[in-house]
């Protein structure tokens, strides 16, 4: 991690510390933090970072400063009131950045916004703890929204409602919709979407004398040819990878779901003898091969790598699309390749109605506002992520790529967001040898029997 990123990334946690506190009850309201000297030692900052952080809450309206009296706790539920209309909008900080909501809050100065931007309120509502705030909209996505519906925190968005706010469902692929709906209903709006692709190395195929991967590749056409892309000195010094993967649940998802239908579920999946078969291809690709590194977990040392050009081929989301943009060499993508079954992963981004705040009109009304044209717009242009409107999607680059996925696109996973960390510690010790495909099978099995409970 550069020294830039872990400066950035301990003032996070700082900052979120701080906010536990305060959300906690821990420090309350009048409650002094104490000299900044004190905090800077305590939490192994400088001086300089704590100023900064302590600065940006009170902005947010939960600290205050005064001459005299130092720092205190000033509001553990600040919100303000712009134009008439005051909601609360529950966001996830790093999907949706700051820079997004101020361009989208002065477009629409009738929406007053309220975000903790800490992931601890997600944590609060679903094991329906009392908050001192109660957001009327919330961020959710594919894998969300299904935890979020059957634990009644999100509001059906009914017929009523959708034709009352005037709620046009035409305007989006129905795979979209699909994936952010639960039981068969609909519970939230999408804003915008990306599955995988494989991106690729014009400069280094070239080179090669190799001709591009094609959209009809299977996975042995990728894994034989990243064997002849991956080349080593004498010395042993790799000049370059032929494949590159970051090893975490998101990017192998396509490859262990080969054999399977289309509408298998987690629960099917792990029924059958199949799915070691895909968990394999990592082995080999790892084991035999010696067509990657072992990066496990690290999007941003991945992608770096792909970036600086010595690596023939990496399966990433839309957003590299805007990080190559300023590339060193030239470059293409195309989809992912397939084994026996067309699968890429998907992830839906939306936002969702609290159950408390109801699905009324005007609540479906300011719905479609927080995900319509100009927010999906302000979202492309800031974090590379693709539009939901699917005349939108259309006019992005290489959009084709991406939309013609999406029949085959799903999230394979159900509620894998609370067993994140779980699922990743056990590819995690397949990777390194401590565990065969088919012991990880047993783990999922016992962990999948409380996901569906």
């Amino acid at each position: 991690m550069s020294a830039k990123r872990q400066k950035k990334y301990k003032s996070e946690i700082f900052r979120q510390e701080l906010l536990k506190q305060i959300f906690s009850g821990e420090l309350k309201v009048g409650d002094s933090l104490g000299p900044c000297r004190e905090l800077s030692e305590k939490y192994n900052l400088s001086y300089v970072t704590v100023i900064n952080v302590i600065k940006k809450l009170c902005e947010d309206g939960y600290l205050e400063t005064r001459q005299g009296k130092g720092t205190t706790i000033k509001s553990a539920n600040p919100s303000r009131e712009i134009g008439k209309k005051s909601c609360r909008i529950l966001i996830y900080e790093p999907v949706i950045s700051n820079k997004t909501w101020s361009s989208f809050l002065k477009s629409n100065p009738d929406i007053c916004d309220f975000y903790p931007k800490f992931v601890l309120h997600y944590k609060s509502l679903l094991e329906k703890e009392n908050l001192d705030f109660h957001p009327d909209f919330i961020y959710t996505n594919d894998d969300l929204v299904k935890t979020m519906a059957s634990r009644d925190i999100l509001a059906p968005l009914d017929d009523e409602t959708i034709k009352a706010a005037q709620i046009d469902l035409s305007l989006y692929e129905p795979e979209i919709l699909e994936m952010l709906s639960y039981k068969g209903q609909l519970y939230a709006l999408p804003f915008c979407f990306s599955n995988l692709a494989l991106f690729y190395n014009k400069d280094i195929f070239d080179s090669a004398g190799i001709k591009y991967p094609a959209p009809d590749w299977k996975w042995k056409d990728l894994l034989d040819t990243a064997e002849k892309l991956t080349v080593r000195e004498k010395n042993g010094r790799v000049k370059h990878y032929g494949f590159l993967s970051y090893f975490n649940t998101s990017s192998m998802k396509s490859f262990y779901v080969q054999g399977f239908p289309p509408e298998y579920d987690l629960e099917k999946v792990l029924k059958t003898k199949k799915y070691p078969d895909g968990l394999n291809i990592f082995l080999d690709i790892l084991n035999i091969r010696h067509i990657t590194p072992f990066i496990q977990n690290n999007e941003d040392f991945a992608t770096d790598i792909f970036l600086n050009g010595t690596a023939a081929m990496i399966v990433c989301k839309y957003d590299m699309v805007k990080k190559l943009s300023a590339g060193k060499f030239r470059w293409g993508l195309t989809q992912m390749p397939a084994g026996r079954r067309k699968y890429s992963s998907c992830a839906v981004q939306g936002f969702g109605i609290v159950q408390n705040s109801k699905c009324t009109p005007e609540n479906g009304i300011i719905l479609q506002k927080i995900c319509g044209n100009n927010m999906q717009m302000i979202n492309l242009q800031n974090l590379g992520h693709i539009p939901a409107y699917t005349k939108l999607a259309k006019k992005t680059a290489f959009s084709n790529i991406f939309i013609s996925q999406l029949p085959s696109s799903g999230n394979l996973f159900i509620n894998y967001s609370e067993n994140e960390e779980k699922i990743n510690n056990l590819l995690y010790k397949m990777l390194i040898g401590l565990l065969l495909p088919e012991e990880i099978i047993g783990e999922l099995k016992r962990m999948q029997s409380s996901i569906l409970t």
